[in-house]
């Protein structure tokens, strides 16, 4: 189903790794959050004993240090955005943001948000694309877009819907798409003429319906400050001015829920799909017709920030042909083939994804013919701080007054099914899971004379000095995490199944079914150091239903498998952790 790493920690009952709080409210704090915090008893009052409903609000291109601006109030520099400020002081609150999806860009990132699912998965690869075997284009402006031919995946909305709760999605990119079946039980036609008032009075209808009409889970799609961003470039004060303006609205709604007693009782996550970056018109930007004197011609062309080039002529010399006149023309302009672009984007497998990419750097841009006026911009590489989005969340069921380090997007959808409600019940999907895994708790203390069953695959052997080099403390296991998992834990098939153990030198995992290996992370610092062989030997950290592994060998092993070392054994002096020199 989707995934779920670093958002596990919001969840009240999970004391892992990175559940606890990275910092702690002063006295002054407590008046301010305690209007959001009501008893378990006032609550469920109100909700008849149900859960109460979840309700995540978009706020299109909100930078997360966008909470950082002020506006100019009577001579006073105020915050411009104090309601989410205190929502970020009471609740959960991510301080450097939440990581988008690759690219950066508006529909796929909010239809990521609401499945799990990468944009080589779900289908919405762009705010424009081409699909060859529809032979037909999707742009946001097009009558195509309500189409539900290009809306892959299960929605939140239909989660819930298929399995007899109600939804509810106020302007929602891809609520709107035509299937009967996929739609929530409530929405709107998107019309961006409507006034935000109006969709926060809608917002508060939903909400205070009868229960048996309820919606479990409410979506409502804000356009700003993306607008502004775009028009005036993020570093304007009139986006502070903005900010302001859509904080205006959301106060509204919060002003309704503390009339009808229930301000606190409703699971709130207020939340970006990206950020934003300056992008200074007559600057910065690259010709493709300077290099390719007839690429226009050739090839559907999609320019920007993340330009794709699909020649019309589908050989692989054309492409050659297109691709190396673009090469190495500009250190700001790196030209991929999809399949070479880093695993990392999860941007390849999909028909609907050219195969000629590029990389800009940040506030670079490629056009054909000319520019496009644009101040500020998004759609870089997702892991450009500019494009991270903001995100606080506040409600019954998540934890007080806590920071969060970063996680990705695609995190949520899991999160809001499996821990959040849960509202639905998760079925498998043919997706690719996200760091489901079990890390140890904090500062263990390992039984180093565990007797474990040995064969003739371990030939190192295990001893009080060498297994205490595991006991690291908990601030050693957070550098070494960001360290070696840069990107976040690895991906397998079967994360459930995981079980992570954090070296200084390297975070290892196993497949506790299998007993097996499944993958090692690690950033190299050293020279590597000659003659040095591996002992195998096994790890004290994992229980011994875990790691008797040679029991659970099938007949026949010495022909099929091989032992070889996930990590480069003679790069580091330290690595007694897991290798013994005897």
């Amino acid at each position: 189903m989707k995934s779920l790493f670093l958002f596990v920690l919001l969840v009240t009952s999970f004391n892992g790794l990175f559940g606890r709080s990275l910092h702690h409210a002063d006295k002054r704090q407590v008046d301010e959050c305690a209007a959001l915090n009501p008893t378990p008893e006032e609550c469920s009052t109100y909700w008849g004993g149900e859960k109460p409903p979840l309700l995540v609000v978009s706020l299109d291109g909100f930078r997360f240090d966008y909470l950082q601006r002020t506006v100019n109030i009577s001579g006073v520099e105020e915050p411009a955005s104090p309601l989410i400020n205190r929502l970020s002081r009471c609740g959960v609150f991510s301080p450097t943001g939440m990581i988008p999806v690759f690219p950066s860009l508006t529909f796929p990132n909010h239809y990521s948000i609401v499945t799990g699912l990468y944009p080589e998965s779900h289908g919405i690869v762009g705010n424009s694309f081409y699909d060859p075997d529809l032979n037909a284009s999707f742009s946001l402006s097009s009558s195509q877009q309500t189409n539900p031919v290009w809306w892959i995946g299960d929605p939140l909305w239909y989660d819930v819907k298929r399995q007899g709760k109600i939804s509810a999605t106020c302007f929602w990119p891809g609520s709107d798409q035509t299937d009967p079946i996929r739609e929530p039980n409530y929405w709107l036609k998107y019309d961006g003429s409507v006034p935000y008032t109006e969709r926060m009075q809608q917002v508060f209808e939903w909400i205070t319906l009868p229960i048996s009409q309820r919606p479990n889970f409410i979506t409502v799609y804000l356009d700003e400050p993306d607008h502004t961003g775009h028009g005036e470039s993020p570093d304007s004060p009139l986006v502070a001015d903005q900010i302001r303006s859509v904080e205006h609205e959301l106060q509204i709604l919060f002003d309704k829920l503390e009339g009808a007693g229930i301000l606190g009782c409703v699971e709130l996550i207020v939340l970006a799909d990206h950020g934003m970056a300056p992008s200074p018109p007559g600057e910065i930007f690259l010709i493709m017709d300077d290099y390719v004197p007839d690429i226009l011609n050739d090839a559907r062309i999609y320019g920007g920030v993340f330009p794709t080039i699909r020649p019309k002529l589908d050989t692989e010399e054309e492409h050659g042909r297109i691709a190396e006149g673009l090469q190495c023309k500009d250190q700001n302009m790196r030209v991929y083939n999809k399949w070479d672009l880093p695993r990392r984007h999860h941007y390849a497998n999909s028909n609907r994804i050219p195969n000629i990419l590029f990389d800009m750097t940040v506030s670079w841009r490629a056009y054909s013919k000319s520019e496009w006026i644009l101040p500020g911009n998004h759609g870089w590489d997702n892991l450009t701080s500019d494009m991270n989005a903001m995100f606080v969340a506040q409600g019954p069921s998540f934890k007080k007054k806590i920071e969060v380090r970063p996680f990705h997007n695609i995190d949520l959808a899991l999160y809001i099914t499996c821990c959040h409600h849960p509202l639905t019940e998760p079925e498998p999907e043919p997706v690719t899971p996200v760091s489901n895994l079990q890390f140890p708790e904090d500062e263990t203390t390992y039984n180093t004379h565990l007797q474990r069953q040995k064969c003739d695959l371990l030939t190192g052997s295990n001893n009080l000095a060498t297994d205490s080099t595991l006991n690291i403390t908990e601030s050693s296991s957070n550098e070494a995490l960001k360290l070696h998992t840069p990107w976040g834990a690895a991906q397998t098939g079967s994360n459930q199944n995981i079980k992570a153990v954090i070296n200084n030198d390297y975070v290892a995992a196993f497949d506790v079914v299998s007993g097996l290996p499944s993958w090692t992370s690690y950033t190299l610092k050293q020279p590597r150091l000659a003659n040095f062989q591996p002992q195998w030997r096994l790890d004290v950290r994992l229980e011994p239903s875990y790691a008797s592994i040679c029991d659970r060998f099938p007949s026949g092993i010495d022909s099929t498998w091989s032992v070889v070392p996930l990590f480069p054994f003679g790069q580091f002096p330290s690595l007694s952790c897991s290798f013994s020199r005897d």
